[in-house]
């Protein structure tokens, strides 16, 4: 357990190596399931799959080069909310922002054509909690079904169906480690749940409220990722109710502190 700020900075900038994002409890978590992202990879096959997300999610510019295209899809799904939040006397609940979010999440990632396809969320939702569960000897390997988001997602590709946010993967070079169907399993996970206690803090402090419009007034909400307040809001959203209760990683070899050595773990294949 690491305790001390300058050890826990100093653990996060030497990852991946010597200190691995592919540790041993994540890995036996995710390989049923998301058995090619990055999180879990290590090496030359780490660098790829992590070149590969940052282009699809163009991580270099604060916002995104597809933004323009995405904003008709946030814009409806946020009106259609508020229209059924009107409906409801005004209170906003989570299982309603829930599936708005989704929607919106669908269309950004898989296209317009997959607004309504709830099957894909609730199966992926499914496995995810599945995969959590599963021992490491004895299991069942892949949980059943866990093909079916990469499979559909590819029949709708054939179809010639929009692919939304998988435009990015045309970026990707050639080679057996890129598999991208893999990852949009990964892309589907949402970051709802920081988005809602981001808006709990703004109901809950109107003044700040009122700070956020008047940016989004000035500057236009295509630009929000660069707006200070409400970048701010999010943070502290994550800073008090955090997503990721525990950041773990695997020494690939014996690091030395002042206090003495820390020694390279064991790695089961």
């Amino acid at each position: 357990m690491v305790l001390d700020p300058e050890h826990v900075h100093r653990i996060l900038d030497a990852s991946p190596e010597p200190f691995a994002t592919a540790e041993t409890l994540k890995r036996h978590a995710l390989k049923h399931f998301e058995p090619k992202v990055s999180l879990i990879s290590h090496g030359e096959e780490r660098t790829q799959r992590r070149q590969l997300n940052e282009a699809a999610l163009d991580t270099d510019h604060p916002i995104h080069r597809m933004a323009e295209s995405f904003m008709p899809a946030v814009r409806e799904e946020a009106e259609g909310l508020l229209r059924e939040v009107d409906a409801k006397g005004g209170t906003l609940e989570y299982p309603d922002f829930y599936q708005a979010w989704f929607r919106v999440v669908r269309r950004v990632v898989l296209g317009d054509s997959h607004r309504d396809d709830r099957q894909i969320t609730d199966l992926t939702e499914k496995l995810r909690g599945r995969q959590l569960g599963l021992p490491e000897a004895g299991g069942q390997g892949r949980p059943q079904g866990a093909a079916g988001p990469d499979r559909r997602r590819t029949q709708q590709g054939r179809a010639g169906q929009p692919c939304g946010l998988h435009e990015g993967y045309g970026l990707r070079p050639g080679g057996s480690a890129y598999q991208p169907g893999a990852a949009v399993v990964l892309r589907l996970r949402s970051h709802g749940m920081a988005s809602a206690r981001s808006l709990a803090l703004l109901a809950e402090h109107p003044e700040h409220m009122a700070k956020a419009r008047e940016q989004i007034a000035a500057e236009g909400a295509e630009t929000a990722p660069m707006l200070q307040h409400l970048r701010g809001t999010v943070l502290e959203s994550l800073r008090l109710w955090a997503t990721t209760p525990m950041i773990l990683r695997e020494t690939t070899r014996e690091v030395e502190f002042e206090h003495g050595v820390m020694l390279k773990q064991a790695r089961p294949c």
